[in-house]
């Protein structure tokens, strides 16, 4: 292990293991704009919006606003009062530069005690074009303060190069699964800042990897990872980001779901799920839970539409629900008209006390939530119902 470490290093990573930030459907008029607090010192700050009003209160370092709401194409002015720890507060007035319509992020950065603060606006639609759809953009702020222009790679492939301190710098990376995903010294590659094993990247996600502290130093017990992310794309294409080769796995399972894209497909029931004013809750069987269903089911599902329907509708809940909203409700009714039931489970839930669904396979998306699961639920009667003759 390189010594060579931030103290006091914070990394805020924009990924998958916590409470999402979402995006709503973003308006031709409306910009959306949240602030990243990273001022690699123990200052705090608050901030005005130019009609004074105070939106960010005592906002400590490594802290991440909701996004706030602006008029697109419009300038404004932030008022940031500043408190590095044991000095006055002072304050400072900075322009925020007229917003196009959609998400941005404004990142705080510099040094509270040696004045070097400023502010770094990132258009997280235009700079993440064409990135998506099949790939995951990432964001890497470096406010590692005299560090060295930084790296990021996932497994051998690098991600984005060279970003000096303050600076921020944009790319992608295939969705998939990487064994190895690290930030190191762009002069000395040996030499890593943080070192992340077995990552999984979803498409159509933005992740904001932010690093602050001093260079060199060394890892201390509070050495922490932050994760949150902003979700793009609505529960559709979601799953067709899923059928690309290597999507989403835990090294030993493949959990792309082309067999129920062709499905919702088939069925006319993709545009259900594409539609943003239409929050759901979907669980939806990966390929190998449908190639586990018995053969004759499959091929009755697959000629009669109304049995595909129904099938499909049995995996789907109105209204959008996290695995506390679905513990705590104990039972909803699903849109084929059938009740699903669901309890707690160590680190996850259990549904009808049959399929147990860890916290891992929960993917927050514009329009609800998909919960990836192992198992085609079948209600009971299906095949009496639809695939018996005679």
């Amino acid at each position: 292990m390189f010594r060579k470490l931030v103290w006091g290093l914070m990394l805020a990573v924009f990924a998958l293991c916590a409470p999402a930030t979402f995006g709503q459907a973003s308006s031709n008029n409306t910009a959306y704009l949240r602030v990243l607090q990273l001022i690699n010192d123990n200052t705090v700050m608050s901030l005005a919006l130019q009609d004074g009003r105070t939106v960010l209160r005592n906002f400590a370092p490594g802290s991440v606003s909701d996004y706030l709401t602006f008029d697109a194409n419009h300038s404004t002015l932030f008022t940031l009062a500043i408190t590095p720890s044991g000095r006055q507060t002072v304050f400072r007035e900075w322009a925020v530069p007229p917003l196009a319509p959609g998400y941005h992020t404004a990142a705080v950065v510099g040094s509270g005690r040696d004045n070097t603060i400023q502010l770094i606006f990132i258009d997280e639609d235009t700079s993440c074009a064409g990135k998506l759809a099949t790939s995951s953009c990432i964001i890497l702020i470096n406010n590692v303060k005299v560090a060295p222009p930084l790296n990021l790679i996932a497994n051998s492939t690098p991600v984005v190069e060279g970003v000096g301190y303050r600076q921020a710098a944009v790319g992608s990376v295939p969705a998939g699964t990487y064994q190895d995903f690290s930030a190191v010294d762009g002069n000395n590659p040996q030499t890593d800042l943080f070192h992340l094993q077995i990552r999984f990247f979803e498409p159509n996600v933005v992740y904001l990897y932010s690093l602050r502290g001093n260079y060199p130093g060394t890892i201390s017990t509070d050495y922490s990872l932050g994760v949150v992310r902003r979700v793009t794309v609505d529960t559709m294409s979601f799953l067709r980001g899923l059928t690309a080769n290597l999507q989403l796995t835990d090294t030993k399972t493949l959990f792309a779901t082309e067999n129920i894209v062709a499905i919702l497909q088939q069925s006319g029931l993709d545009q259900l799920l594409a539609n943003p004013q239409l929050p759901l809750t979907v669980f939806a069987p990966t390929d190998q839970a449908v190639l586990n269903i018995a053969p004759e089911l499959y091929q009755c599902v697959l000629s009669n539409p109304a049995a595909m329907r129904a099938l499909v509708l049995n995996h789907v809940l109105v209204e959008p629900h996290s695995p506390d909203q679905l513990i705590s409700g104990g039972s909803f009714p699903t849109m084929a008209g059938s009740v699903h039931t669901f309890q707690a489970m160590n680190g996850g839930f259990i549904i009808d006390n049959q399929v147990r669904v860890p916290n891992s396979a929960w993917y927050p998306t514009l329009n609800g939530h998909v919960y990836l699961i192992d198992t085609v639920l079948i209600p009971p009667g299906f095949e009496d119902q639809y695939c018996v003759s005679g």
